[in-house]
Formats: structure tokens, C-alpha cells, sequence
């Protein structure tokens, strides 16, 4: 029988899971998102370890894209169980699962200094946007140019795809398709030239996130987040790289405001592939 101090194995975790992985996340002051939980436990692979008085102790998520791609998210340890090595159990277990694979993650400041020990290092940061959306105008749709924001057509999937996966470095085609069902709003942009960035809009909690965002340049970036921004009623929230300093402050013109940012960190230093310049919001910091 394990000491009432001493929580077992790391095991995988399944939706049967999901309760106790939302009292966790209460336990640590997050709020009880459970869109992304149960998006995490679909998409990838969660582990946890029990708690001997019930529950979890410690949860940690992977998500891996192929060819050769992981992301680490959602690492936490109930409170009791702070500073008894947990956290760094879990992210070396994850390190193993996701081994032969370029593997990032975003951290926070509390994860952040577990994380450098380990061995990873900051490539860039990112900054969550949030508030409410005011429109500079009301959107028609359309831009100079000939480029025009819909919805996307069966088409499309191929050059979607395509696309997100050259800037991505890796493909998200099965998280795509899961996020397009739950997702309030997916939509191109296109012109001329052909399908010029996409993105998609889902609600956690009574925020609208939008997210992924791959785009061809700021001005594609800006009509898209402005297309499914402005029917929103509350919050909308955006994760942008930093290197995109323009649409940020172009965001917070418009009332939806940065908040500190935070590293996204790679093990060993390794860099990211894809065309990155072209990411322009993430779909959660949890899986990329």
C-alpha cells in the first residue's frame, strides 16, 4: 500500500480521466477548461500519477506530429505534492515518449526554471491576447487585391493542408479536422493566387480563441482574425508569436490587450520547422 506521501507509476490517462484532471487544475488555480482537457486526451497522449488519497497528483500531455514533431503541455502538480521531484518525473517520462523528435513547449515562470535544468532552451516567445474585439470598421469580407475570407470548400482541405503543414513543419491534419467540429467558425483566405492563410475560432469557457492562424503576411493575418473576431460576443483571445509586433499592437488597438509573454522553449535548443514567419496564432499552448 503506498504512503499516503508517496504517489505511484505514471500511467496513461484516458477521457475517463477527465474529472479528476479538471479538480487538478482547480487545485492550481486554473479554470476548469474543458474543451482543451478533452482535446488533449484525444489529440495526444496524457500521463499522469495518482494521488494515494484520490485522484491525481501530477498530469502531463504529448502531442506528437509526424514526421518528426512533440509538444509538452499541460504539466502540473497538486499542491500538496509540490517540490518532491514530480514535475521533473513527468517531463522526463514525456521526454522518452516523444525521443527522436524536435519537442517544445511554452512555459510558464513557475515551469520555466525545471525546464532549463532539463535541458531546454528559449527560442522566441509568445503573448496572449484578450478583450473584447472592436472592429476599426465593419468587415465586408474582402480585400484589396482580390483577397477575400470564407468559409472553406472541400476544395480547398488539399491546399490547406499544404500550407499549414509547410509552416507548421510537421502535419496537423487529424487535429484539424477534430478542431473543425467543435470549431464556431473556420475560414480561408484567398485570392488569385490561391488559399493565402486560415484559421479557426472555438469557444473555452466563454472566450473565443482563435487559433490556429498560418498566413501569408500581416495584412492576411489581420482580415482573418478581424472575420471571425467581430461577431463575437465577449472576449476574444489570440496566442501570436512576438516577432509579429504589428498585428499586436493592431490587436490591442482594438481592445483585445497582450498580456506578459511567455518562452517557448525547445530541448536542447533545437529549432522548430516550418515556415514559422507565417504562424500567426497558436491553436493552444498545450498541443501547438
Amino acid at each position: 500500500m503506498p504512503r499516503d506521501h508517496d504517489p505511484g507509476l505514471v500511467r496513461p490517462l484516458d477521457p475517463a480521466d477527465l474529472p479528476d484532471c479538471l479538480d487538478l487544475a482547480a487545485d492550481r488555480g486554473w479554470p476548469p477548461e474543458d474543451v482543451k482537457w478533452r482535446f488533449a486526451l484525444a489529440a495526444g497522449s496524457v500521463f499522469g500519477v495518482d494521488d494515494p488519497r484520490g485522484g491525481l497528483a501530477a498530469t502531463i500531455a504529448v502531442t506528437r506530429y509526424e514526421p518528426g514533431l512533440a509538444v509538452i503541455g499541460l504539466l502540473l502538480v497538486a499542491a500538496r505534492h509540490g517540490r518532491r521531484g514530480l514535475g521533473r518525473r513527468l517531463t522526463e517520462h514525456a521526454l522518452e515518449w516523444a525521443a527522436g523528435r524536435v519537442v517544445y513547449l511554452y512555459a510558464t515562470p513557475e515551469g520555466q526554471p525545471l525546464y532549463e535544468a532539463l535541458g531546454f532552451r528559449v527560442l522566441d516567445h509568445v503573448t496572449r491576447h484578450v478583450g473584447p474585439f472592436r472592429p476599426a470598421a465593419p468587415w465586408a469580407g474582402g480585400l484589396a487585391g482580390g483577397l477575400l475570407v470564407r468559409p472553406p470548400v472541400p476544395a480547398d482541405r488539399a491546399e490547406v493542408l499544404a500550407l499549414d503543414r509547410a509552416v507548421f513543419g510537421a502535419s496537423r491534419a487529424s487535429s484539424l479536422g477534430a478542431l473543425a467540429r467543435l470549431a464556431d467558425q473556420v475560414v480561408v483566405a484567398a485570392d488569385g493566387q490561391g488559399i493565402a492563410g486560415h484559421g479557426s475560432a472555438w469557444r473555452n469557457l466563454d472566450v473565443l480563441t482563435i487559433g490556429p492562424l498560418v498566413a501569408r503576411d500581416d495584412a492576411v493575418a489581420m482580415a482573418l482574425i478581424q472575420a471571425m473576431a467581430e461577431p463575437a460576443d465577449g472576449p476574444v483571445r489570440v496566442d501570436l508569436p512576438a516577432r509579429h509586433a504589428g498585428v499586436s499592437r493592431w490587436l490591442a488597438a482594438r481592445g483585445v490587450l497582450p498580456a506578459a509573454p511567455d518562452p517557448l522553449m525547445s530541448y536542447q535548443g533545437q529549432p522548430l520547422p516550418g515556415d514559422r514567419d507565417q504562424l500567426y496564432g497558436l491553436f493552444m499552448q498545450a498541443v501547438g
